[in-house]
């Protein structure tokens, strides 16, 4: 999904940027927007795989697989009833289990299954 949109966006960006400052040779000092907008499409392409949905009864969230079976989610996010779903980018989805969590930081880490059903 992201790199359908990716033209038609850096296509909006440019237009409405004064052209010296949208252009590769500005300032050796600053990076191009152009240079920078490629660098972050880069980034979330590659953070992409690795980002899930977590639900709980009463809330949703996303967090992202830190292991094999391990995401970090954020705690505020989990609801207090410890039913919890992990719906990776393929679509499978998974039970999950906290494995801790720290309010103070607004961490938490959950366990999931999947496969293993």
């Amino acid at each position: 999904m992201w790199a359908v949109g990716e033209a038609s966006l850096q296509s909006q960006i440019r237009n409405k940027i004064p052209s010296e400052l949208n252009n590769d040779r500005h300032s050796p000092s600053y990076p191009s927007l152009r240079s920078l907008s490629a660098a972050l499409a880069g980034l979330v392409a590659k953070a992409a795989p690795s980002i899930v949905a977590v639900r709980s009864h009463r809330s949703q969230s996303s967090g992202f697989a830190w292991r094999p079976g391990l995401v970090v989610t954020a705690d505020e996010a989990l609801s207090e009833e410890g039913e919890f779903a992990v719906t990776v980018p393929g679509g499978d989805s998974a039970p999950a289990q906290l494995v801790g969590r720290d309010p103070t930081t607004d961490v938490a880490l959950l366990r999931i299954g999947l496969g293993r059903r």
